[in-house]
């Protein structure tokens, strides 16, 4: 008879526990933007991601989701990504990422907000129209206050 008369297996059973690393995720509009969310739970939880009113997200062309396990050292962990394509409005607010297994259910909420690009903040600038103030030179070789700053900047009457 084999030797194994002393081997113990040792299980253990818990809710789900998830973290989101970044609760608020800015994107400008026609972006692709990546939500993380991690995971933690035995047995193996389903997991989804959901938004406003418990629409289930499905892969398609909008949205990419990607489960990557944390390895054998890590079997209970978990860590999601969502990566929505082409940013539009109607993708701006929150998503949730949901697991659950018999033990419980546990969720985290990722708010994505409208963030400006570089380019749109350069039309918009240019929008306002040729400025009379004279461009911004950074003094040097003295020490400013912030007065001297602010007269630089927005041509304040001199007070002296």
């Amino acid at each position: 008879m084999c030797g194994f008369n002393n081997v113990r297996l040792f299980a253990f059973a818990v809710a789900p526990t998830v973290s989101v690393p970044h609760q608020l995720v800015g994107a400008p509009l026609g972006s692709s933007v990546t939500l993380d969310c991690h995971l933690e739970s035995s047995p193996s939880a389903l997991h989804f991601w959901s938004r406003e009113g418990g629409t289930v997200l499905h892969n398609a062309t909008k949205y990419r989701m990607l489960t990557v396990p944390a390895g054998s050292a890590s079997a209970y962990r978990t860590h999601l990504k969502l990566t929505i394509v082409s940013v539009t409005d109607a993708d701006y607010g929150p998503y949730r990422c949901v697991a659950k297994n018999p033990f419980g259910e546990a969720d985290g909420v990722i708010k994505l907000y409208r963030k400006s690009s570089i380019h749109s903040l350069n039309l918009h600038i240019n929008s306002l129209g040729p400025s009379s103030a004279r461009p911004f030179r950074p003094m040097t070789g003295r020490c400013t206050s912030v007065i001297d700053r602010l007269h630089q900047i927005r041509r304040l009457p001199d007070y002296n």
